[in-house]
């Protein structure tokens, strides 16, 4: 069952998000990311968001990819084109990784399992 959420969560997200990414994590919580350089957990079950660790570069229209290791891999967008980041949703840190070569936006990313 749905709980309802605060309206000032809701207009948090609507006011500060745009052409952000949500990824669900394997707890069942959801990082909501992007939008400006701020993220954003979701925990379904309070139906309640926090805020964590503020992406280093403002981007929208980029990729967040969850990776086996647990960690976001948040990548290009408007604002950052050729930058990534990795999130980690255990310790609630961002922080950057390596660049692209190209720069990119509006695109998608697939996790290759090797």
């Amino acid at each position: 069952m749905r709980r309802p959420h605060r309206s000032t969560q809701l207009s948090q997200i609507r006011d500060k998000k745009f052409c952000l990414t949500q990824t669900t994590l394997d707890t069942g919580e959801v990082l909501v990311a992007g939008g400006q350089n701020s993220n954003l957990m979701y925990h379904p079950a309070t139906g309640t968001f926090r805020p964590t660790d503020s992406l280093n570069n403002a981007r929208s229209f980029h990729t967040a990819s969850l990776l086996n290791n647990g960690q976001v891999l948040i990548a290009a967008g408007t604002g950052a084109l050729n930058s990534a980041e990795l999130d980690d949703p255990t310790s609630g840190r961002s922080g950057v990784t390596g660049s692209l070569n190209i720069r990119r936006t509006d695109r998608s990313a697939v996790l290759l399992h090797n």
